[in-house]
C-alpha cells in the first residue's frame, strides 16, 4: 500500500484539460468540504459523467476516506434509475477518483 503522503494534491491532477484514465476532465462544478466535483466525458461512454475528488492525505480527516470508500461500495451494489451508475474509479492511495453517472434535472440544493 502507497504511504498516503505520496498522493499528489486535486490541483496538481484534477484541473480543466488533463486526461486520467480516459475521462477528459472538464470544469469544476462543486466544491466541498470533503471532496470536489467536475464534469468529464470519456469517448466511449458517449455521455457526460462527474468526477468526484475525494480530499484525502495527510492534512485531511479521515471522514473524506471513510466516505469515498462507503460511496464507492454503496453505489457499485444499487441498480436504478435513481441511482447513478458508476463508471470508474480508482484506488484511493494514487489518484482518488470516483466517475458516476450525471443524472439532469434540478439539484437538491435549488429545491
Amino acid at each position: 500500500m502507497t504511504n498516503p503522503s505520496y498522493i499528489k494534491p486535486i490541483s496538481e491532477t484534477f484541473f480543466e484539460g488533463n486526461t486520467i484514465d480516459g475521462f477528459l476532465i472538464g470544469e469544476k462544478i462543486h466544491e466541498g468540504g470533503m471532496a470536489d466535483i467536475f464534469s468529464a466525458t470519456k469517448q466511449d461512454l458517449g455521455e457526460s459523467v462527474l468526477l468526484k475528488i475525494p480530499k484525502v492525505g495527510p492534512h485531511q480527516p479521515i471522514d473524506s476516506f471513510i466516505g469515498f470508500e462507503t460511496e464507492l461500495n454503496i453505489l457499485s451494489a444499487f441498480t436504478s434509475p435513481f441511482v447513478p451508475q458508476v463508471f470508474g474509479s480508482s484506488d484511493i492511495t494514487e489518484t482518488p477518483y470516483l466517475a458516476i453517472q450525471k443524472i439532469s434535472g434540478h439539484s437538491l440544493q435549488s429545491l
